[in-house]
C-alpha cells in the first residue's frame, strides 16, 4: 500500500508494542519498520522499466528479507534508545518483524503483486482485495498515529485510543475481503444476464476506497471491461478490450516483454501508436477515471532501435485512450 498507511500502521504498532516504556521512540522504529520493506524504492527507478516494476515488492518484501534484516534493526533500536528505556534487542526485534510482516501482508492483499518467496520462488502473489490507496482503512490509523505523536506520553488514553483505531482498520480490512466475492459474483451475474462470453473474470479493487471496482472477463480474444460502483445504482456497461496480440509477434522471446508480461499477469493490451511503436497497457489498475476515454494508470512504450528493444513507462499527458466496444 501507500507509503502513509505504512507509516500509520508502524508507528501504531510500535506504540502498542513499546510505547509505555519507550515514548515517542517506540512510534519513530515502529515507523522505520513500517516502512523499512519499502527501501526497494530508492533503487528501482535507476533500472530500466520492465525490471524496475518487478523490482518493487520484490526481495525487500520477502520474509526471507525481514527475517535477516530484523536483528540488525533491533540491535539498534536498543542501542539507540539504552539510556532512556530498558527494551532488549530482542523485545526490538519483535516489534519490528510483526511490523515488517505486516507490511508485506497487506501489499499481499493489493493489486500490486508481491515475490513474498524470493529468492526461493519469484512467483508474484496479490490477493487484490484492497486498492493500493484506500482513504477509509488509512484514515483511523493516520488519526492515531498523528495523535499519538502530539499528545504526551504519559497521557493514559494512548493504548486505548490505539487499539480502538487499529479494529476499526482491521475490521474493515476484513470487510475488503468479504467484498472482494460479492464484486466478482456481481460482475459474473452481470455478464451471465448481457450474455457475454467469458472464461474466466476476475474483480479488482479501485482507488480510493473499496466499492469501487473494475471486472476483467477474459475470452479468446480479450477483455470484457466493467466498472462496478456500489455507491451508485448503475447497470453496469462492459466494454470489449481486444488483446492484439499480434503487435507483440516480433517481439514475443525478448526478456522485457516476458517481464512485462509478468507484471501484468497476462492481463495487458496491446494499441498503435503512429510511430508505429505499440503501448502495452496493464488493465487491472484501470484507468484515470471512468470514462472511456480515460487512459490506463499503467501503460508501457514499446519501440525498437537498431540495437534492441526500448521499454518506456508512459506519462499521463501523452497516453492514448484504448478503443472500446460494446460487441466482441
Amino acid at each position: 500500500m501507500d507509503i502513509v498507511t505504512h507509516f500509520a500502521l508502524g508507528t501504531v504498532v510500535g506504540e502498542l508494542f513499546h510505547g509505555k516504556k519507550a515514548g515517542k521512540s517506540a512510534l519513530v522504529w515502529g515507523a522505520i519498520a513500517g516502512l523499512f520493506p519499502d527501501i526497494d524504492m530508492f533503487v528501482y527507478p535507476w533500472f530500466e522499466p520492465s525490471r524496475a516494476m518487478l523490482i518493487h515488492r520484490g526481495f525487500s518484501h520477502s520474509f526471507l528479507w525481514i527475517i535477516l534484516i530484523t536483528p540488525v534493526l533491533g540491535w539498534l533500536a536498543s542501542v539507540s534508545t539504552k539510556k532512556y528505556c530498558n527494551i532488549t534487542p530482542k523485545q526490538w526485534s519483535l516489534m519490528i518483524i510483526t511490523n515488517m510482516a505486516l507490511h508485506i501482508v497487506l501489499d499481499l492483499f493489493t493489486n500490486f503483486g508481491t515475490s513474498i518467496f524470493l529468492p526461493f520462488s519469484s512467483a508474484r502473489y496479490a490477493v487484490s482485495t484492497i486498492a493500493i490507496v484506500d482513504i477509509f482503512f488509512t484514515l483511523p490509523l493516520l488519526i492515531a498515529a498523528l495523535w499519538l505523536l502530539f499528545v504526551k506520553s504519559t497521557n493514559k488514553y494512548r493504548l486505548v485510543f490505539s487499539y480502538m483505531c487499529m479494529l476499526i482498520s482491521t475490521l474493515y480490512f476484513s470487510f475488503t475481503v468479504i467484498n472482494k466475492a460479492h464484486a466478482n459474483g456481481v460482475f459474473e451475474k452481470a455478464l451471465f444476464k448481457q450474455k457475454k462470453p467469458f472464461y474466466q473474470v476476475k474483480a479488482y479493487p479501485q482507488l480510493p476506497f473499496n466499492f469501487s471496482w473494475i471486472c476483467i472477463a477474459k475470452t479468446r480474444d480479450g477483455y470484457w471491461y466493467g466498472q462496478y460502483n456500489q455507491l451508485k445504482n448503475k447497470d453496469i456497461d462492459f466494454r470489449f478490450i481486444a488483446r492484439n496480440e499480434y503487435w507483440l509477434l516480433e517481439y514475443e522471446n525478448d526478456p522485457k516483454i516476458q517481464r512485462l508480461k509478468r507484471f501484468a499477469k497476462n492481463e495487458y493490451s496491446i494499441s498503435k501508436n503512429s510511430d508505429g511503436s505499440v503501448n502495452f497497457n496493464v488493465l487491472r489498475f484501470g484507468q484515470f477515471g471512468s470514462s472511456t476515454k480515460a487512459p490506463m494508470i499503467f501503460s508501457f512504450k514499446i519501440s525498437k532501435t537498431d540495437s534492441e528493444l526500448k521499454i518506456e513507462r508512459v506519462l499521463l499527458s501523452a497516453q492514448k485512450s484504448l478503443q472500446f466496444s460494446s460487441t466482441q
